[in-house]
């Protein structure tokens, strides 16, 4: 099947995904996103687009996570609008800029949900940086490690 879709002479070069973004872009629209992160930004100065930062490190976390470095290297895979401007400072910016805004970003993404017929809460954000298991006995699932809450009693799960 792949032989009958070969153009002879013509070789590829290079070849970017695009399914992805695609896709999980639709879902970005239709939450909203774009419109909520530029009402919060709007009284900042920034030298970057945020919703597309924002878009595109939430985009690499789905579908190849790995580190702001790694991600900077990823964009370029991608073909999505914006994605040819996203410089790996913009990525530490934008992680930084979403820390600051979670709450703010949470909210409105719960609230723009709810109305008098949906008072049902169907998404919950959950930190799992460090969560923790009380048990007597052990199992092969927790251990214990570096805690950044200062909770060396407890056992991790890693």
């Amino acid at each position: 099947m792949i032989e009958a879709t070969r153009v002879p002479d013509i070789d590829s070069c290079s070849a970017k995904l695009w399914g992805p973004a695609l896709i999980f872009g639709r879902l970005w629209q239709r939450q909203g996103i774009p419109g909520i992160l530029e009402g919060l930004v709007q009284d900042r100065r920034l030298e970057f687009d945020p919703e597309r930062v924002s878009f595109g490190l939430s985009l690499q976390r789905l579908v190849e996570p790995g580190s702001d470095l790694q991600g900077s290297r990823w964009v370029r895979t991608v073909e999505a609008p914006g994605f040819e401007k996203i410089e790996l400072q913009h990525l530490y910016r934008g992680v930084g800029l979403l820390s600051d805004l979670r709450e703010s970003l949470e909210r409105q993404l719960y609230l723009q949900d709810r109305n008098l017929f949906n008072q049902a809460l169907d998404l919950v954000f959950v930190d799992t940086t460090s969560t923790y298991m009380y048990r007597d006995t052990e199992t092969p699932l927790w251990r214990r490690g570096h805690s950044r809450d200062h909770r060396p009693d407890l056992p991790r799960v890693i």
